[in-house]
């Protein structure tokens, strides 16, 4: 960054262009949806229909989280909802790029219905550090991905940490490493 210039907190919108809601299931050839609860009511109607499955799975971008299935709709739900506010794309001129909402998750009365955005609060000191478990977290990853045998396992999410680095200042340098490492290959 240069000194004295701020960057954007959301990148500006063109006028013209259509926020569009992605389904990241794998595998799921199914068009865009105008709304964030559409595609929610898509996954659980179509990924997690009740007359389909003996045993739930979670599929969103290869999520691992179930990796022998479990007999209770409810508690793969539950978890399906951790992936959840997806940001939406902005469809202009043959391009897609993703953009931040102010969307929040918080209903009036304080509750979060169930979803967790991992992306607004990271602990930090008063210089902007990091701390506690994002710090934590961060160096266990760039540590991981100093190997080469580990760098297949931080495919799936190699997007999610590049929007971290943009918008987690005290997590970028160690995010910024693990990032490096991963393009090294």
């Amino acid at each position: 960054m240069i000194q004295g210039i701020k960057r954007r907190r959301f990148p500006e919108e063109l006028p013209g262009t259509v926020p569009t809601y992605q389904c990241r299931w794998t595998d799921c050839e199914n068009d865009a949806f105008q709304i964030d609860t559409d595609l929610y009511n898509h996954v659980l109607n179509d990924h997690i229909n009740k007359e389909q499955e003996i045993n739930y799975n979670c599929h969103w971008m290869d999520c691992k989280r179930f990796p022998y299935g479990s007999p209770d709709r409810l508690v793969v739900i539950a978890h399906v909802k951790t992936h959840f506010p997806v940001e939406p794309e902005i469809e202009s001129e043959g391009k897609r790029r993703k953009v931040k909402t102010t969307k929040s998750s918080v209903n009036k009365y304080g509750k979060n219905n169930g979803i967790i955005n991992h992306r607004i609060y990271v602990s930090s000191d008063m210089n902007g550090d990091a701390l506690g478990i994002p710090l934590t977290a961060s160096l266990i990853l760039r540590n991981l991905s100093v190997s080469r045998k580990n760098l297949h396992y931080f495919a799936a999410y190699e997007q999610e940490l590049t929007e971290m680095l943009a918008n987690c200042v005290g997590l970028s340098k160690h995010l910024a490493e693990t990032l490096s490492n991963l393009r090294s290959v």
